[in-house]
């Protein structure tokens, strides 16, 4: 007998199970894959309403709320409910252990959290106040995040590139180093921090760093628009070295 569960039958269970809350969550997914985004979040608020822990559900809403419907408020509020389920933790030594599962599961909250409230700042209508607000707490997510996501490249940068935006040059930096640590390959983290250390005239160490972002981006591209641009950034960085070192010669003559 043929057990699996096609898409026709898994839009009839919520009607014949209206209970049927795993049956409501692949109803969502479903219409997702239509592109019909708000009969999704209708989906996904059945399966919530009839499991208030239902993590997936949870962080499926949040994030079609955000990046498919730009509603960041309603993403943070389904993360938040995340961060606050305390599960009772399982662990049956070679057999089992939720553990792993629930630590993911909570530091992908507040990572999507993160993400969340520098959205907000973006579209914060050139608001200082509120930008800075977003942007903490932002960090903050981020700072949660990876407390549980501890070797994720994605969560150390973005906490590092929030620092950046937020203009905290030192804690940027620091974290832009640990994301390199993780994946030193990744051209992302060092590019950054080349544009950092720019931004903080340290011409020679911005060039360096830009030079190992641009054979990354040669060696994982070829020869790309982005590999031209990091060309320009590193012609303009070294002019403004060359500037420096004049400055600085003259000074030194005058005193």
């Amino acid at each position: 007998r043929d057990t699996s569960v096609t898409g026709v039958q898994t839009c009839a269970l919520p009607i014949y199970y209206p209970g049927h809350y795993g049956a409501w969550l692949n109803l969502g997914n479903i219409y997702v894959a239509y592109e019909d985004f708000y009969s999704a979040l209708d989906a996904y608020e059945k399966a919530i309403h009839y499991n208030k822990n239902y993590v997936i559900a949870r962080m499926n809403y949040g994030i079609i709320s955000a990046e498919k419907l730009g509603d960041f408020d309603a993403a943070i509020a389904q993360y938040k409910e995340i961060a606050g389920i305390r599960r009772k933790l399982v662990y049956i030594p070679f057999v089992f252990s939720n553990l792993r599962s629930y630590k993911t599961n909570m530091g992908l909250a507040y990572y999507n959290m993160g993400l969340a409230y520098r959205q907000k700042s973006i579209y914060s209508d050139g608001d200082i106040m509120k930008q800075s607000y977003y942007l903490h707490e932002a960090i903050k997510s981020y700072e949660e995040a990876v407390k549980y996501l501890k070797k994720d490249y994605d969560a150390r940068y973005n906490l590092a590139l929030t620092y950046h935006l937020n203009k905290d040059y030192n804690m940027a930096g620091l974290e832009y180093c640990r994301a390199i640590e993780m994946e030193p390959m990744n051209y992302e983290a060092h590019y950054n921090l080349a544009i950092l250390l720019k931004d903080m005239k340290k011409y020679k160490e911005a060039y360096e760093e830009m030079e190992k972002a641009n054979t990354l981006i040669g060696s994982k591209d070829g020869g790309s628009g982005k590999q031209t641009y990091v060309f320009d950034v590193m012609s303009d960085v070294t002019q403004r070295d060359r500037k420096s070192t004049r400055l600085n010669s003259s000074h030194r003559c005058i005193s």
